[in-house]
C-alpha cells in the first residue's frame, strides 16, 4: 500500500466499524430479549443507535476533504462531485423503491453537494453553519407544529415513502432518519477535522480526550433523561436524545462517540501500534458501500420474506449478523489481493466519472 493511501487506514478502520454497527442495528433488534444473552444484544443495540451512522456521516464529510486536497485546483472537480451525487441519489432512489427503504443514499447525496458548496468558504464559515444546525435543531417540532407524528406512520414508516409531496421534503430537511437540520452537521465537522490532512498522533489524542468529556457525560444524561421522559416531556427537544426529531443530546452523543473512534485509532495508527488483525476490518471499511447495499439483498430482503414487519426473533437476527460478518470479512480481504476499489464503490467511480 503506498504511502498517500497508508495514512488513511485509520479512517477505513473507522469505517470498517461503522458499517458493522450499521448492519448490527438492522438484523439485532433492540427489543424482545429475554434470555440473558437476548438482554444483552438488546442492549448492545440501544447504545449503538445512532453513534454507527453519524460516523459514517462524519467519515463521509473527511472523505469528500480528501477529495478536496487531491483536486484542489482542478477544474472539473465541481462536476466531479455533481455527477457523483447524481449518480448516489439515483441509485438510492432506485434502491429505495424496488429493494429496501432505505434513507441514507439519497440524504448522503444531498450532503455531499451542499458540504462542499459550504467548505469552498473556509473553515469559519462551515463551522458557523454547523453550529446553526445544532441551535435551530431543537425548534423543529414547534415548527413543523404536530406534523411529524403525522409524517410517520403507526407502522414505523415515514409518510414519504408512500404519498411524495411536502411530507417529503419534511422528511429530507427536518424530521427523517438522515434529516439535513442537524445531520449535516456531522460531515462539515468531518470536513473541519481533516483540514490539511490527517491530524498527527499528539493531535490525535487531544482530540480523543476533548470528544470523552464530552461523550461521557453526555451519555450518562441521556440515560438519565429517557428514565425520566415523562417529567422532562415539555422540555424533550432540549434534553432528551431523540433520533426523530433529531435532538441536540442525541447530535452531542453520537456525534463525540464517533469523534472519539476516529480520533483514538488515528492516535494509535500514528503510534505504529495498528494491530495486524485489524486490517481485515479496514478492508471491510475500504468496501462500506457495497456491504451497506449487500447484507440488504442477501440477508435482509431473504428474512422478510418468513417476517414482512421484520420482526424475526433476536436470534435470528443475531445469528445472521454473526453469518453475514464471518463470510464477507475473508471474502472482502481476498477481493482486494487484486483490486483496489470495493465493487460497487468501483462501479459508483465509474458511473460518476473520476475527477482529474
Amino acid at each position: 500500500m503506498s504511502d498517500a493511501h497508508e495514512r488513511y487506514v485509520a479512517l477505513d478502520l473507522a469505517r470498517g466499524l461503522a458499517v458493522v454497527g450499521m448492519i448490527y442495528m438492522h438484523l439485532v433488534p433492540t427489543e424482545g430479549g429475554v434470555s440473558r444473552a437476548g438482554q444483552a444484544l438488546n442492549a448492545a443495540g440501544q447504545l449503538l443507535e445512532g453513534k454507527s451512522a453519524a460516523l459514517f456521516c462524519l467519515l463521509a464529510g473527511m472523505s469528500w476533504q480528501i477529495q478536496v486536497e487531491r483536486s484542489r485546483g482542478s477544474p472539473h472537480f465541481r462536476g466531479y462531485v455533481l455527477r457523483r451525487a447524481v449518480a448516489l441519489a439515483m441509485a438510492g432512489a432506485l434502491f429505495h423503491a424496488l429493494v429496501w427503504p432505505t434513507e441514507i443514499l439519497l440524504p448522503l447525496a444531498l450532503m455531499m453537494v451542499l458540504a462542499m458548496v459550504i467548505s469552498r468558504n473556509g473553515a469559519r464559515p462551515t463551522a458557523i453553519v454547523a453550529m446553526l444546525l445544532l441551535a435551530v435543531a431543537p425548534f423543529v417540532p414547534a415548527l413543523l407544529d404536530g406534523r411529524i407524528a403525522a409524517d410517520w406512520g403507526p407502522d414505523g414508516t415515514p409518510l414519504a415513502d408512500s404519498e411524495p409531496g411536502w411530507a417529503t421534503a419534511r422528511f429530507f430537511l427536518l424530521d427523517g432518519n438522515y434529516p439535513l437540520v442537524p445531520w449535516l452537521a456531522f460531515p462539515l465537522v468531518g470536513m473541519l477535522m481533516l483540514r490539511g490532512g490527517l491530524p498527527t498522533a499528539d493531535r490525535a489524542r487531544r482530540w480523543f480526550a476533548l470528544a470523552l468529556a464530552v461523550l461521557v457525560p453526555m451519555q450518562i444524561w441521556v440515560f438519565w433523561a429517557g428514565a425520566h421522559e415523562e417529567a422532562l416531556s415539555g422540555l424533550a427537544p432540549f434534553v432528551l436524545g431523540t433520533w426523530v426529531p433529531t435532538s441536540v443530546p442525541f447530535v452531542l452523543v453520537a456525534g463525540s462517540a464517533a469523534a472519539a473512534v476516529i480520533a483514538g485509532l488515528t492516535w494509535i495508527h500514528g503510534l505504529k501500534k495498528l494491530p495486524a488483525f485489524a486490517l481485515p476490518l479496514a478492508m471491510f471499511g475500504r468496501a462500506s458501500l457495497t456491504h451497506y447495499i449487500l447484507h440488504i439483498c442477501v440477508v435482509i430482503v431473504p428474512l422478510r420474506m418468513t417476517w414482512p414487519d421484520e420482526d424475526w426473533p433476536i436470534r435470528v437476527g443475531a445469528a445472521a449478523f454473526a453469518l453475514y460478518v464471518a463470510v464477507a470479512m475473508p471474502l472482502t480481504v481476498m477481493w482486494f489481493r487484486r483490486r483496489t476499489h470495493g465493487p460497487l464503490e468501483g462501479a459508483w467511480a465509474i458511473a460518476s466519472g473520476r475527477a482529474r
